[in-house]
């Protein structure tokens, strides 16, 4: 549950199903879904490829939709309603008990829609699609709330129909 003066109240409600071990090298299911404000549904299926399981396929789906106002001097002007879909196919390699490095096919849909107030900006969908790498580091001691650690996610997309990348980098510390 969350409150705010401007954007009102707003609830959601999270469920997930997590299954291990599907098959003898140890494939995962993870099906999650969100009730509420901002409903979203995911299904994300992890195959190793070795015994080992040192590298690794894994094939996603996700939808999310969120609002988005626009406000002059905290005076609401419009709403704006955006759906997200991104579908993505991976191979990997997990690096030790550090994290994964990937590289893979991303399509993503965004579809946005006034829902209410003045049409300050169009609306419409636009359909992406590119290349993906990443590096995923995590050596906090908790997932949550973690008290010592660090974490690191870098991520580099190359759309291919537009010209357009983008590289994100986020650094997190944790220390008591």
């Amino acid at each position: 549950l969350q409150t705010e003066r401007r954007d009102g109240s707003s609830y959601t409600l999270r469920a997930a199903y997590h299954r291990t071990w599907l098959n003898s090298l140890g494939a995962e299911l993870l099906v999650s879904g969100e009730i509420g404000n901002r409903p979203a549904f995911a299904v994300d299926f992890y195959q190793p490829l070795d015994p080992a399981q040192r590298f690794f396929a894994e094939a996603y789906y996700s939808f999310n939709r969120h609002d988005q106002g626009i406000y002059q001097s905290n005076d609401s002007l419009a709403m704006y309603q955006t759906d997200v879909q991104r579908l993505g196919l991976h191979l990997g390699a997990n690096v030790g008990v550090l994290g994964q490095v990937r590289l893979g096919w991303l399509k993503e849909r965004k579809d946005t829609s006034l829902e209410t107030g003045l049409p300050l900006l169009p609306g419409g969908h636009v359909d992406n699609r590119g290349w993906v790498a990443s590096l995923d580091l995590d050596q906090f001691d908790q997932r949550w709330f973690p008290n010592k650690g660090w974490k690191s996610e870098v991520r580099y997309v190359k759309y291919t129909q537009i010209d357009y990348d983008r590289l994100d980098i986020n650094l997190e510390g944790a220390y008591t």
